[in-house]
């Protein structure tokens, strides 16, 4: 008699292939791509936020910008207005303008006395401007320019200054 040729044996439940792990073998390693991917792009954005708030900082937020270091001018230059101090005006003008420091001085007495409050300034180049309300709350401008490297109050400067910003809408006091 014979019988019929029985198919191969198949384990249909077993253990899964290559166990138990041959000598030295290691199960195969997840894949994390996806993972790998988000912490790049976080990586990547954090990267590109920390190099614009540096940027930002040191623009226009840092005491060595210009539009700091123009507000801080100004501040100087009302001291010694308030003062009537001629001589350390004349430090603070410009080469252009120094000479002038009395009429200067004659010219700005309607400038309230006390402290300003510089609402904003701004630079461009070797120019720049200080808006800033005196004590009385008038509003006033002074502008800059950039000598040797220090920043001088310069009346004879506004013109370039508005000139090189022109969308500038700033009271200038007269």
């Amino acid at each position: 008699m014979t019988y019929p040729q029985q198919p191969p044996f198949s384990q249909p439940y077993g253990p899964p292939p290559n166990f138990p792990p041959q000598h030295g073998a290691q199960p195969p390693k997840k894949k994390r791509t996806v993972l790998w991917i988000v912490l790049s792009v976080v990586g990547a954005l954090l990267l590109c936020g920390g190099g614009f708030a540096l940027f930002i900082w040191k623009m226009a937020l840092s005491p060595d910008s210009g539009p700091q270091q123009v507000k801080s001018v100004a501040k100087d230059y009302k001291r010694a207005e308030d003062a009537n101090d001629a001589a350390a005006l004349a430090g603070l003008l410009c080469s252009a303008d120094s000479a002038q420091a009395e009429a200067v001085l004659r010219g700005d007495a309607k400038v309230a006395r006390g402290d300003i409050d510089v609402k904003s300034s701004a630079t461009i180049n070797d120019l720049g401007m200080a808006a800033f309300t005196d004590a009385k709350g008038a509003a006033w401008t002074l502008y800059f320019h950039k000598e040797d490297g220090k920043w001088k109050v310069c009346p004879s400067s506004r013109d370039a200054f508005k000139a090189a910003n022109t969308t500038t809408n700033e009271r200038d006091g007269e």
